[in-house]
């Protein structure tokens, strides 16, 4: 069974970050199409190994906002998009997990917004960065079309 529904162009709906988990993720985006789209296996693939390092890396939980073409109905999207939501203390050791250096080795576009305390300054910022990522990945400016994200929380290493 399909946890999501979709419009006519293949974008979750409503319009919104919607709560999501690896496995969902998985039976709606890759599984569902059963070896038929080899790039969205190889992408998951590539994925999974990007969450494994980052976990093996900050040894604790963290969110990941996802949106783009990965979470639609497109046939081949080129790679996923995320956005890391991790600890301060935590992103100097990844400091190679992304950008470029992200889409060469793991066909992941990401990036990540430094987390603080609830007592923090910086905790604003950190509000204020998450907000502002939610309303451009909410609205695809190239195409002009609202889109949708998910939120999930990587808490374990994937096989």
């Amino acid at each position: 069974m399909n946890k999501y529904k979709f419009d006519e162009y293949g974008i979750i709906t409503p319009y919104q970050v919607h709560s999501g988990d690896i496995d969902t993720m998985f039976r709606c985006f890759v599984d569902k199409y059963n070896g038929k789209l080899t790039t969205r296996k190889m992408i998951w693939h590539k994925y999974t190994k990007y969450n494994n390092e980052v976990i093996r890396r900050i040894k604790v939980p963290f969110k990941q906002l996802c949106f783009g073409s990965f979470i639609t109905k497109k046939k081949s999207p080129s790679d996923i998009d995320i956005v890391n939501i991790i600890h301060h203390s935590k992103t100097p050791l990844l400091h190679d997990m992304q950008g470029d250096e992200a889409i060469d080795k793991y066909a992941t576009d990401a990036y990540f917004i430094p987390e603080y305390e609830d007592d923090s300054p910086n905790n604003a910022i950190t509000k204020a960065l998450i907000n502002k990522k939610i309303k451009y990945g909410l609205f695809d400016d190239r195409k002009k079309k609202r889109q949708s994200m998910l939120e999930i929380e990587i808490n374990y290493e994937q096989p």
